[in-house]
């Protein structure tokens, strides 16, 4: 066909492969931090594996790496020859609550079994200690068994078979693979106890010496303890990732699709699976259903519920080409949409994708947390076998050290050394019933060293010294958490990010939460950031008398003159006079023309019946209201400037006579004055007046006299002035950003109350990112929010960026954290639930560390002659509680309520408006109250007032008398 055509060799094809790749797994059988750690050390020694992630709390891992190296496979069985499960995550079943489940059904097995054995066997000390106290002693049942030892042996054995599976079958894995976990220390502390006792008891039977004192009452009350803290944490922790489940649950489950024909008719409708909706797919919504996915309105007028989406409280009303996202809530009408984003591309996927993996994602302290934990297991095994030695040396070197413990109780925090004779054999009922009363079984002036002939295995010195050594071991053993330590920061996390994408803000991961504490400073983009981004009515002036032109005749032949342009200025004066005047087309326009930079001409004919309905109206607020007025918002003045000053005829002489075709011009002053119009002073200085605020005044000729002027600007956001007031008093430097030009940025950091020195304008997008260096450069942490593509640089360069989520995708896949709204409040909110959640990590790390910096030295005696003491069942069920207890501090996360304006509307703020002038008045910037600075630049502080406030609430007023009137005149 005569095209050039070749073949791709190889080093193209070499050249096209991808270099990176990304993976998740779920992994099960992750008990503490130490197993993170031996994962992410085993997967990060495979060739071509660029980084791991694994979060214990979702019993999840993720995966980069270079698929010319590496797969998934392979990265599967590296884990899997750790001991550990691993399985692919279903991207079709969202039941994340599933694995949780399983366990907590596992864990209250486990429990089960513990209690059904481990309440007979405090029973069992119980009886004992009774009889003991009342001086009863039974005899050995055969010789070296008491009665005593059988039954606590016969209760501890099946705890440690089925209580104990669990920890045992993990423990194996664990050590098979050289690694050591939590699962190691509580199998070697039962299993130690229950061998120990187990030989002592058959060398005693074997050779017919007295029964001897053991630990059969360790492995019940161990593992009982322990399984119910398994058991409340994973309880605990299954509500931390509430937040996740609950997005998912948003989606419908069904849609129903339609067929229609060429004239827009449905012909069918049909119920289908919510996986089988495809593009462009046309689907029914009917009232209280959810949305099924993204799209565009075709036909139908509603109000949608989006605030389990964006936390918009109020309904949205939704009309044809609006566009709706899936999940929300259709409320009152039937729509029909065009599916525009479906399956996992939908926007309520895309929040749930970005929550996922901000749990998944590590703040930089679980890090250190995790590598701390992976040393931990080893460290106290070595610090339990040291504990044994040193004891036992102790105990030969001074005796009298470990007869003073002894005295001082086993099992108690605080006990008396008050000596009681007895010569009986000290039994485990004995120890029981001396750990409650604080007594011993020697007498004080006996020797430590005499030896009894009563047939004991040991001297009676030599069974306490053992039996001393090898329960402080063991508490060692019990007590020690690394669990605490690798939940800190992951439950905060997810629960904070949870609570955050549930009231419309996606924090991108543990990272950006920890930056956001030390954020000092914070910059602003202007357009579409602290301003709506597109342009809008301000103002109407009307500079002839009402008999001469109405409003409503001037917002009429206006609209229709503008009605034929496209410029941003024309789209926002069509849209006003549309939503005011109540209509959906124009008049007629002939004879257009357009100069560009100056405006246009045009004739309008046929505008009567646009305004007949109108000026009745409009003749009622006369009567009723000032010469100022509002109208969608608007402020409209009347103004009678000009008495017919221009050449040509009056606009309109007499109702009667009013022309039918009317000459419209459109522009600024020059526009005018080419036209053969004067602009005269008056007018000029309500222009002037305009531009000084960054606004674009636009004068309106009708018939060739200067009749009014209309107003255009970016509107500030309503809540942009209190939102950064808020900032300011936590303390941050606010700065704006923007390509616009020096007066109007200065004119609106002057509405929203940014110093005038912390303004940088007219910056090129290219020169943002530069600009944010500069601020990093003086040991500043920034922060950047912005919406448009031209801030996609100026966020990544920040510390922290935080995108507009009514932005563009650019800008939101650079950011760390999204604002789903378009509200600045929520920057508010999300700085704030940041701090929260940081605050509440460290507190978690703190107990962790504080917990197992006190919680050791005490169980290995260290305390012992002061009284303080534990046994290795104190040890277990405190180290239970240091889980449960770090989780349920973060749950604590879930109080966090997000600011509304009335929380933020301080009194102080309130004064602070009331203090400035009026923005309307003629002399607003130049008369403005001045007020200096730390740096000795004058700040300009004026713009809201206490009259702009009056102003909206006669506005408000007017409203109520509007409908009052429209139900009058329906009736």
């Amino acid at each position: 066909m005569g095209f050039d055509a070749s073949v791709i060799g190889e080093h193209q094809t070499y050249s096209m492969e991808r270099t990176e790749e990304s993976a998740d797994l779920m992994i099960s059988g992750m008990t503490c931090s130490s197993c993170v750690h031996t994962i992410e050390s085993a997967v990060a020694e495979l060739p071509g594996l660029l980084s791991v992630s694994v979060a214990l709390s979702l019993s999840k891992g993720h995966f980069k790496f270079d698929p010319n190296k590496t797969n998934i496979r392979k990265i599967k069985e590296a884990i899997e020859d750790l001991g550990f499960e691993v399985t692919l995550p279903s991207k079709v079943n969202f039941d994340h609550q599933k694995e949780h489940r399983e366990a907590i059904r596992k864990w209250l097995h486990s429990f089960l079994w513990s209690l059904i054995f481990g309440v007979p066997c405090m029973t069992i000390m119980m009886v004992f200690m009774s009889r003991h106290s009342r001086k009863i002693h039974d005899e050995d049942l055969i010789p070296g068994l008491s009665l005593e030892n059988l039954l606590l042996f016969l209760t501890s054995t099946p705890v440690l078979i089925f209580g104990g599976r669990l920890f045992f079958i993990q423990a194996y894995k664990a050590l098979k693979h050289r690694a050591a976990n939590m699962d190691v220390l509580i199998a070697l502390a039962t299993s130690i106890s229950y061998a120990y006792s187990l030989a002592m008891v058959i060398i005693a039977m074997s050779l017919r010496l007295k029964s001897p004192m053991v630990f059969f009452d360790t492995p019940p009350m161990l593992l009982m303890f322990i399984s119910l803290g398994r058991w409340l944490e994973h309880k605990a922790k299954s509500k931390t990732s509430e937040a996740l489940a609950k997005l998912r649950s948003y989606q419908a489950v069904e849609a129903i699709l339609c067929e229609m024909d060429k004239n827009g008719l449905i012909t069918s409708e049909q119920s289908i699976e919510i996986e089988m909706v495809q593009r462009s797919d046309i689907l029914k919504v009917l009232p209280g259903a959810k949305i099924p996915v993204d799209g565009i309105v075709v036909s139908g007028l509603s109000s949608v519920d989006e605030a389990l989406i964006t936390g918009e409280a109020m309904p949205v009303p939704k009309h044809p080409g609006d566009v709706v996202i899936g999940g929300s809530i259709n409320q009152t009408g039937v729509l029909i949409l065009r599916a525009t984003h479906v399956g996992q591309d939908t926007a309520l996927a895309q929040i749930a994708r970005l929550v996922e993996e901000a749990q998944t994602n590590k703040a930089p302290i679980q890090k250190y947390a995790d590598k701390i934990a992976g040393y931990f297991v080893p460290m106290i095994i070595s610090v339990s076998m040291i504990t044994v030695i040193a004891w036992i040396i102790v105990g030969y070197v001074n005796p009298k050290a470990i007869d003073d413990s002894m005295m001082a109780d086993h099992g108690t925090f605080m006990g008396t050394k008050s000596p009681v004779v007895t010569h009986h054999p000290m039994t485990q009922a004995d120890r029981i019933h001396a750990a409650m009363m604080g007594v011993h079984n020697t007498s004080t002036n006996e020797d430590p060293h005499t030896k009894h002939p009563s047939g004991t295995l040991m001297e009676s010195m030599d069974e306490k010294i053992f039996e001393f050594a090898f329960r402080c071991a063991l508490s060692v053993l019990a007590i020690a958490c690394p669990c605490a330590l690798g939940l800190a920061t992951p439950t905060a996390v997810m629960v904070g990010t949870g609570i955050g994408a549930l009231n419309g803000i996606l924090i991108k991961g543990g990272e950006p939460l920890e930056i956001v504490e030390t954020i000092k400073t914070i910059v602003f983009d202007k357009t579409g950031t602290l301003t709506k981004g597109k342009p809008q009515m301000t103002k109407v002036c009307l500079f002839v008398d009402h008999s001469l032109c109405s409003i409503g005749k001037l917002l009429a032949l206006v609209g229709t003159a503008e009605g034929s342009s496209e410029h941003p200025i024309a789209v926002a004066i069509t849209s006003f006079v549309k939503d005011t005047l109540e209509i959906e087309t124009f008049a007629t326009c002939s004879e257009f023309i357009a100069a560009v930079g100056y405006g246009l001409t045009c004739k309008v004919s046929g505008i009567e019946p646009l305004i007949d309905r109108y000026e009745e109206k409009d003749r009622l607020k006369i009567s009723i209201a000032s010469p100022d007025m509002t109208l969608s918002g608007v402020v409209v003045e009347r103004l009678p400037l000009l008495e017919n000053r221009s050449r040509g005829p009056s606009p309109v002489d007499s109702p009667a006579q009013a022309p039918q075709v009317y000459t419209v011009l459109v522009g600024n002053r020059d526009w005018m004055r080419q036209n053969g119009m004067d602009v005269s002073e008056d007018v000029d200085q309500k222009m002037m007046e305009q531009e000084r605020k960054g606004h674009t005044a636009v004068l309106v000729a009708i018939d060739g006299v200067v009749t009014g002027m209309l107003a255009v600007a970016d509107a500030v956001k309503p809540e942009a002035r209190l939102a950064v007031y808020t900032l300011q008093k936590m303390g941050l430097d606010v700065f704006m950003l923007t390509g616009d030009n020096r007066r109007t940025a200065e004119a609106i950091a002057a509405e929203v109350g940014i110093k005038k020195n912390r303004i940088q304008a007219e910056v090129l997008p290219s020169q943002k990112a530069e600009k944010i260096k500069r601020l990093q450069r003086k040991d500043r942490k920034v922060a950047m929010v912005g919406d448009g593509i031209n801030d996609t640089p100026a966020l990544a360069q920040a510390d922290v960026g935080i995108a507009i989520g009514s932005g563009t995708d650019v800008a939101v896949e650079a950011a760390q954290i999204v604002l789903i709204s378009n509200d600045l409040i929520d920057v508010v909110a999300a700085l704030l639930l940041s701090k929260k959640t940081v605050r509440r990590i460290r507190i978690n790390f703190m107990f962790a560390i504080i917990y197992n910096l006190i919680g050791i030295p005490i169980a290995a005696g260290a305390l012992r002659p002061l009284g303080l003491a534990i046994d290795p069942w104190m040890g277990a069920a405190a180290m239970a509680l240091s889980s449960v207890s770090v989780v349920t501090s973060s749950l604590m996360l879930k109080t966090f309520r997000k600011p509304t304006r009335r929380d933020l509307e301080t009194s102080e703020y309130l004064n602070s408006l009331d203090s400035r002038i009026d923005p309307d008045a003629d002399s607003d910037l130049r008369s403005g109250s001045m007020s200096p600075i730390s740096d000795g630049v004058i700040e300009f502080e004026g713009d809201d007032s206490l009259a702009r406030r009056l102003r909206d609430m006669a506005r408000r007023n007017r409203s109520h008398m509007e409908k009052d009137y429209r139900a009058v005149t329906i009736a």
